[in-house]
């Protein structure tokens, strides 16, 4: 009777630790982008369209920061969106948001590209089999409340 309880006490006390999901922010910060610079203002021409509609991953200059930002996972991301369900992006003041997840199996795996217009600065947010971590081009800055948001779903 012990040894049944202390390996359902052991269980639910891992059981919580797992299900515990908290976001990490990446170590690894680049910051070479002109704070106030329009750059990223024809993201506001996105709104309401579906990323595949206007090849996001595929524009230069999103394509050449999420390169520097996330490294490797640029490819994973890439691999998800060719065909993983999108919602259609979002513009609310200068928050540009756009979220994609991998095909069956969303709720686990999924991502989302966050850009402050105003600040020149772009965020991402990457889960996979539930486990988060955020990506940010400057580090001082605080993260968007949207990446929040959806970091703790």
């Amino acid at each position: 009777m012990k040894a049944i309880l202390i390996i359902l006490t052991l269980f639910l006390s891992l059981g919580c630790t797992i299900l515990e999901k908290k976001p990490e922010q990446s170590a690894e910060q680049h910051r070479n982008f002109d704070a106030g610079s329009d750059e990223l203002e024809f993201l506001r021409k996105m709104k309401d369209k579906y990323p595949f509609e206007v090849d996001l991953l595929q524009n230069k200059i999103i394509k050449d920061r999420l390169a520097k930002l996330l490294g490797d996972r640029f490819e994973f991301i890439k691999n998800i969106s060719e065909l993983g369900p999108s919602t259609p992006i979002e513009v609310s003041g200068n928050i540009f948001s756009s979220y994609t997840c991998m095909q069956h199996n969303c709720g686990f795996t999924n991502y989302i590209i966050v850009a402050d217009i105003a600040k020149n600065e772009i965020y991402v947010g990457i889960r996979e089999e539930e486990k988060v971590k955020l990506y940010s081009e400057n580090e001082n800055s605080p993260f968007p409340e949207v990446l929040i948001n959806w970091s703790n779903k």
